[in-house]
């Protein structure tokens, strides 16, 4: 059986350092995001002319999903405070007193945080 050989990559050796705008930076940085390269390998297929698949249409998708996402991380931490309360008055003895106001708050933005997913996969199919 013959062997395999792995074709090597070329080493990059070559470094360009170019200077742009805040403004440019972003675009770059937002359509290299939407191909999931990095702005390195973005540059790189650009220059060379390689053809890049880019979703525009799913920027608004992406925006609420990581606004979502910085939601559900708040709600984790406030699930952690509770635990960590909880836990400490059990171990204290004490009873544990829970802050209906904040669970309520919690499950308002949970069932937010749901319909906004919906409503961005519904944008998929726009």
């Amino acid at each position: 059986m013959a062997k395999k050989t792995l074709k090597k990559k070329p080493l990059k050796t070559k470094y360009i350092q170019i200077r742009i705008s805040p403004n440019q930076y972003d675009k770059i940085k937002e359509k290299a995001d939407l191909a999931q390269l990095s702005i390195s390998e973005f540059i790189r297929c650009t220059a060379s002319s390689k053809q890049i698949r880019t979703y525009p249409h799913l920027i608004p998708v992406y925006n609420t999903l990581r606004d979502i996402l910085t939601e559900l991380n708040r709600i984790g931490v406030n699930v952690n405070q509770i635990a960590a309360a909880c836990n400490t008055s059990v171990k204290l003895g004490e009873p544990v007193v829970v802050d209906r106001g904040l669970l309520e708050s919690n499950q308002k933005i949970v069932k937010q945080a749901v319909t906004e997913v919906e409503t961005a996969i519904g944008r998929l199919f726009e």
